[in-house]
């Protein structure tokens, strides 16, 4: 379903507003609100947060060049586009209106093929301009996540590296110890920049997808099998008994297993206890088929919750026997689930403020 725009129309002519109003509403896919002055389209204006501003420009008090020249000077409505709108056909007003601020001129009277190709296309340049902004912000805080955790890795690495040339009497015990050390660090290191590179596949448009119908518990035994081994060291269980053996989801199953599953039951395994249980389910409701993975764990206090799936800032936490992450496991998962068409969602007790039932469980919704 489209999303439905916002537009404020703002002119003291309350025929006009009337008539780009009717205009809108036929068209369909707006929200409109209307404004007979510049000072009572910038009080809706926070409220309203609209998406695109039709303004007139010879309005009494704050004209239409001060209303767009004080959208313009504020952070929250800097971004919001302004078409002008005036009888004016002059050159000088023209050039103005665009010094101000605006967007586009239409003139008076208002010509419906005009004005809604206009609406269309600065709303399409506004919208790509704020996914180019929100872009940039997700790699700065990616670099920035980055050169944390990789410096922290090679700090180690470095580090034992020293620590080695120290060793004297032939202590090989020792000397094992800190190399054994050295290749955890430059393993994790690698490991954190396998998911970079998985996180990023994720926006490219040539990796292609191959969307079929696989049984779910056909899937969720092939990724056990992957964690077999540090199921069985950490006393591990995994119950699949809530998993329908019917139930059929539209996925591409590499991606599936690969970088949501795994990534899920690394996590679910990570923060179980010694002897625990990581408990999965399906259920079938409303036409959407969801699976939750339930584990008996740490939890998460809520400050960690709210951030998981961002990119900016890195959320990884040791688990309960020391395991470490690289933080980009979930903002992975979600991003795969989008291209599924699907959801995820996440329920967390931390065990500092629930003695029991603490854990954490994952949703993960498909349309059927």
């Amino acid at each position: 379903m489209e999303e439905v725009k916002k537009i404020i129309v703002v002119d003291d002519n309350a025929l006009i507003r009337k008539v780009i109003v009717r205009i809108l509403n036929q068209k369909g896919g707006f929200e409109v609100q209307t404004a007979d002055s510049g000072l009572e389209c910038l009080e809706k204006v926070d409220e309203f947060q609209p998406d695109l501003i039709i303004c007139d420009i010879m309005m009494p008090g704050i004209d239409g060049f001060e209303t767009c020249r004080r959208l313009k000077k504020s952070p929250t409505t800097t971004h919001i586009p302004v078409i002008f709108l005036s009888a004016m056909n002059e050159t000088a007003d023209k050039v103005q209106g665009l010094e101000e601020g605006a967007v586009d001129y239409l003139t008076k009277p208002v010509q419906k093929a005009e004005l809604l190709a206009r609406i269309k296309t600065h709303l399409t340049i506004s919208s790509l301009r704020r996914s180019l902004e929100s872009s940039k912000d997700e790699y700065r805080g990616l670099v920035h996540v980055m050169c944390h955790d990789m410096g922290n890795y090679l700090t180690c690495v470095h580090a034992y590296g020293e620590l080695s040339k120290t060793i004297k009497n032939k202590n090989y015990a020792t000397l094992e110890k800190y190399n054994d050390r050295m290749f955890v660090s430059s393993e994790r290191a690698i490991n954190f920049l396998e998911k970079i590179k998985e996180f990023e596949a994720t926006k490219d448009a040539k990796v292609s997808l191959k969307l079929n119908e696989y049984n779910l518990l056909d899937m969720l035994q092939e990724s056990q099998l992957v964690f077999e081994n540090k199921l069985m060291a950490k006393n591990v269980e995994l119950d699949f008994l809530g998993v329908d053996m019917s139930h059929i989801v539209k996925v591409d199953r590499e991606w599936f297993v690969l970088s949501v599953m795994n990534n899920l039951i690394s996590n679910a395994l990570k923060f179980s206890f010694e002897g625990g249980t990581i408990f999965i389910s399906s259920t079938v409701e409303n036409s959407k088929l969801t699976l939750c993975i339930k584990d008996e764990g740490i939890g998460m206090v809520k400050s960690v919750l709210d951030k998981v799936f961002k990119t900016d800032t890195t959320t990884s936490i040791k688990g309960t026997s020391g395991e470490k992450g690289t933080g980009f496991g979930m903002p992975l998962v979600k991003r795969w689930m989008q291209k599924f068409e699907g959801s995820i969602d996440i329920t967390s007790k931390h065990q500092s403020e629930f003695t029991t039932d603490h854990g954490t469980s994952i949703y993960l919704s498909f349309p059927i």
